[in-house]
C-alpha cells in the first residue's frame, strides 16, 4: 500500500479508519464471504481478511507441522475454516 493509500485507509499500520473496516464488513455480508464481525474485540477485521486465505506464502515452509500439530494450535483463522459447525467453515479449505 502506497503512502496516499495508507493515509486514506489506515490511522497506522494494523489500524484501518472505520470506512475501511466498514466497506470489509458491508461486503462480506454482501458477498457471503467468512468474517469475523460477530465476535467482540478488535482484531475481528484483521481476522476477516485472514479467513479469506488461510495462511501465507510464510506459513507454507511451516505446513506440514501445521498439519501433524492438534487444531488448537493452528493459527486461529486456520482453525476457523476447518471448524466443520462454525459459521466460517470452508468445505473447500477442509478438502484441501
Amino acid at each position: 500500500m502506497g503512502e496516499h493509500q495508507k493515509s486514506l485507509f489506515m490511522f497506522r499500520t494494523g489500524l484501518p479508519k472505520p470506512a475501511l473496516r466498514e466497506a470489509v464488513e458491508s461486503a462480506c455480508r454482501t458477498f457471503g464471504l467468512p468474517h469475523g464481525f460477530e465476535d467482540v474485540g478488535q482484531q475481528v477485521w484483521v481476522r476477516t481478511i485472514w479467513l479469506q486465505c488461510g495462511l501465507l506464502c510464510s506459513h507454507i515452509s511451516e505446513l506440514a507441522g501445521m498439519l501433524t500439530e492438534p487444531t488448537h494450535q493452528l493459527p486461529l483463522a486456520i482453525q476457523l475454516l476447518l471448524d466443520t459447525e462454525g459459521p466460517n467453515a470452508s468445505p473447500s479449505f477442509q478438502a484441501s
